[in-house]
């Protein structure tokens, strides 16, 4: 029977690539620092924090939006970084091929990027809720998260987090922006709290069009890091198999140890 569709998958819709490459998309991460030296930064960081840095390699690509992202596959732990440019020469995505939860690159951008370097990194994270319980107990589908939260220089600025562990729950910290939509977060509702539309508005505030691909790779460049050498099927899932169970509800999850 096809899942039923639900407000998560008519989000889904609106987001980048309308979510079909969920879970690398699921985490959108944007370094204020022109491609290259956003990637050196974390280049110069890895080889400095592994003794054996051998393998460590920092590879050039080209292609479409759709053709760097599959660069990143098969999809492991994270052991992949790509960073991308965008139509503001100032700001970069960053990614990664986490197969389980899509990228979470918070520590790095806080610690190497915020508090050493004092860039300033912006974090999306636009999950759509739709978490099957009929299925119990392999239950199927993903709990909901939106949140915007700008580092930097130094800590955290401010955030806006939306999320459903259970039920949903509204909670923001740090300094109020200027732009920011106060009043909606008391709002009766707590989905109203902070929504897809309030996420889009912050993110432009900043020079930022996440969702829409025409914002990536103007001229189709894109920087890799990390230790993958030549990659196996064994060494990881495909998108589909990452996506089973998740994205995709109507097969059930593949769960193995890479």
């Amino acid at each position: 029977m096809p899942a039923r569709v639900t407000k998560g998958d008519k989000l889904a819709a609106q987001l980048l690539l309308g979510n079909r490459w969920a879970p690398i998309t699921n985490t959108l991460s944007f370094i204020n620092a022109p491609l290259e030296e956003a990637a050196q930064v974390w280049f110069d960081c890895y080889a400095s924090s592994y003794a054996d840095n051998t393998n460590l390699r920092k590879t050039e690509l080209s292609g479409s939006l759709v053709e760097l992202f599959s660069k990143l596959l098969p999809l492991a732990a994270g052991g992949e970084t790509m960073f991308l440019e965008t139509v503001d020469p100032n700001w970069t995505l960053a990614v990664n091929n986490n197969a389980y939860t899509g990228p979470d690159l918070s520590s790095m951008l806080k610690l190497e990027y915020a508090e050493k370097r004092g860039v300033r990194s912006v974090i999306v994270i636009e999950t759509p809720h739709t978490l099957d319980r009929k299925n119990y107990p392999e239950e199927r589908g993903r709990y909901g998260s939106r949140r915007f939260l700008l580092l930097g220089p130094g800590d955290a600025v401010t955030g806006v987090y939306l999320d459903n562990e259970g039920k949903w729950s509204f909670a923001r910290g740090g300094t109020v922006l200027d732009f920011e939509d106060i009043d909606a977060y008391t709002s009766t509702l707590t989905t109203d709290r902070f929504t897809h539309d309030m996420l889009v508005d912050y993110c432009r505030h900043l020079g930022l069009d996440p969702f829409s691909e025409e914002f990536y790779v103007p001229n189709g460049r894109g920087i890799m890091i990390g230790f993958r050498g030549e990659p196996r099927p064994e060494d990881g899932y495909t998108l589909a198999e990452a996506r089973a169970g998740r994205e995709d509800r109507t097969v059930p999850p593949i769960e193995r140890t890479l």
